[in-house]
C-alpha cells in the first residue's frame, strides 16, 4: 500500500538537473523575450564614459553650436555694439541718393539732457532745383532752324487734315484687304479657334459621335478578356474528353491507365477505409512493455502450474488456470504469439 502511494505521488512529477542544457536554454529564451529588459532605460545601464573621447567632444561642440539660447544671448549683447567707418560705400551711396531725391537737406541733432529733448533743424537751399535755376538765368535762344522748331513743323504736317484728305482721295479707288474672312489666314485661324472653344459645337459633335464606336478584334484587351472568360467559365471546364481510338497495347495508353489508377479517388478511399481501425503500437512503448512483461509472468505461472498439476492432479491445474485468467493481456500481441510458439516447440 505504501509503495503504491509513493508511486502514485511520483507520477507526473518532473525533475530537471540544475544548469542542464534545457534549463539554460529556457533561461536564455526568457531573457530574450523579456519585455522589461527589452524596454530598459539607457540611464539604468552601467557603463563608463571616456571624457576626452572624440565622439563626446564632438557631441558637446554640436550642442553648443545648436543651442538657441546661447545663439540669441550673443546676438542681444552685440546688437548695439558696432562701428562703421564714415567712408563706407554704403554711407557714400546713401548720401548721394539723399542729394538726388530730397528737396531739402535736414540735419537732425538729438540731445538727451535731464529728460528734455532738443531738436535742431538746419535747412539749406534746394539742391534739386539748382540746375533749373542756372538754366533759367542763362536766357533762351530761339532760332528758326532749331531742332524743336523742325520737329514741330514735321508733326504739324503729319497731323494736317489737308494731307490726310489728299491721301484718302488718292487711294479711294484701290482695294485694300481681302474679299472675305477666308482669304485672311489670321481671321480664318481666329474663326477656327472660336469653333473649337464653342461649347455648343462640342456638344453637337459629341451627340453625333456618341453612338459610333469602332474597335479591332485583335486588340490585346479583347484577347485578354476572352482568355480570362475561358478560364473563369465553367462550361469549358465540364466538357467531356474526346473519344480517341487507339491500340490498347500502346505505351501511352498503359501509362495513362496507370496514372488514372494512381489519381483515382476510389482507390485512395478504399485504402483509407481499409486502414481505418487498424491500431499500431511502436516497439518499446509503455503498453508494449507491459504486455510483454505480463506474457512472461503468465508463461512462468503456467509452467509452474503444469509442474504442480503433474504432482497433485487436475484440481491444482484448475486452480492455476483460474488465477491466470484474472490477468488481462492482449492475445494478439507479438510477445504473446512468440511465447505460444516457444511453448509448442517445447511440447514437441
Amino acid at each position: 500500500h505504501h509503495y503504491k502511494s509513493d508511486l502514485n505521488f511520483m507520477k507526473g512529477v518532473g525533475w530537471m538537473a540544475l544548469r542542464s542544457p534545457q534549463i539554460e536554454s529556457v533561461k536564455k529564451a526568457g531573457e530574450l523575450i523579456s519585455e522589461t529588459k527589452y524596454r530598459q532605460k539607457p540611464e539604468s545601464l552601467k557603463f563608463t564614459a571616456v571624457v576626452d573621447s572624440p565622439d563626446l567632444i564632438h557631441a558637446k561642440n554640436s550642442y553648443l553650436q545648436c543651442n538657441d539660447r546661447l545663439y540669441k544671448a550673443g546676438d542681444s549683447e552685440a546688437r548695439h555694439r558696432y562701428t562703421l567707418p564714415p567712408d563706407h560705400p554704403d554711407f557714400i551711396r546713401a548720401r548721394q541718393n539723399a542729394l538726388n531725391i530730397s528737396d531739402v537737406i535736414m540735419g537732425l541733432h538729438l540731445r538727451n539732457c535731464k529728460g528734455e529733448m532738443t531738436v535742431l533743424f538746419f535747412s539749406t537751399q534746394k539742391v534739386y532745383k539748382t540746375s533749373w535755376e542756372q538754366t533759367r538765368a542763362s536766357g533762351y535762344d530761339f532760332r528758326i532752324d532749331a531742332i524743336p522748331f523742325q520737329t514741330a513743323k514735321a508733326s504739324r504736317e503729319i497731323a494736317s487734315d489737308y494731307k490726310y484728305r489728299e491721301a484718302f482721295l488718292r487711294d479711294r479707288g484701290r482695294r485694300i484687304g481681302f474679299f472675305n474672312a477666308n482669304d485672311d489666314a489670321h481671321i480664318r485661324h481666329v474663326l477656327r479657334v472660336g469653333k473649337l472653344q464653342s461649347d455648343n459645337l462640342y456638344r453637337s459633335g459629341y451627340a453625333q459621335d456618341r453612338g459610333h464606336f469602332q474597335s479591332h478584334l485583335n486588340q490585346p484587351g479583347f484577347l485578354h478578356a476572352k482568355r480570362s472568360q475561358q478560364l473563369a467559365s465553367n462550361v469549358n471546364y465540364k466538357q467531356p474528353l474526346h473519344q480517341y481510338t487507339c491500340d490498347p497495347e500502346q505505351l501511352n495508353v498503359k501509362h495513362a491507365k496507370q496514372a488514372y489508377k494512381l489519381q483515382s479517388d476510389v482507390k485512395y478511399k478504399s485504402d483509407l477505409n481499409w486502414l481505418r481501425g487498424i491500431g499500431w503500437t511502436p516497439p518499446g512503448s509503455y503498453k508494449v512493455e507491459r504486455a510483454r512483461r505480463a506474457a512472461e509472468l503468465a508463461y512462468l505461472r503456467e509452467m509452474g502450474l503444469q509442474a504442480a498439476s503433474a504432482q497433485y492432479g487436475p484440481e491444482a491445474d484448475q486452480v492455476g488456470l483460474e488465477g491466470s485468467q484474472q490477468v488481462t493481456v492482449n492475445p494478439d500481441a507479438s510477445e504473446i504469439l512468440q511465447v505460444k510458439r516457444r511453448k509448442m516447440q517445447l511440447y514437441k
